[in-house]
């Protein structure tokens, strides 16, 4: 999963407070998803989704469930775990 200032700052390009008109919150609970202390409901993802798609800005839905945002010609990946095997 990507996380919320991500799509909100590489996608949409808006504050807090835009971002939580769009998904139908209160700015701090921007700031709460964004600092992983509470988890983003479905619905919510569902309004930023369609407010995406309805500005037409790229958006793919598995951002939601994992993956990563592409910007430009990187894409940023999840780093991987070096495991020490024994």
């Amino acid at each position: 999963m990507i996380k919320v200032r991500d799509i909100r700052t590489k996608v949409f390009k808006v504050t807090q407070a835009e971002m939580a008109g769009i998904a139908g919150v209160q700015q701090p609970t921007i700031s709460r998803w964004e600092s992983s202390t509470s988890r983003v409901p479905a619905v919510a993802l569902a309004k930023i989704r369609e407010e995406a798609k309805a500005r037409g800005l790229r958006w793919d839905d598995r951002w939601a469930f994992g993956g990563a945002v592409q910007t430009g010609a990187k894409q940023r990946q999840p780093r991987k775990k070096n495991r020490v095997r024994p």
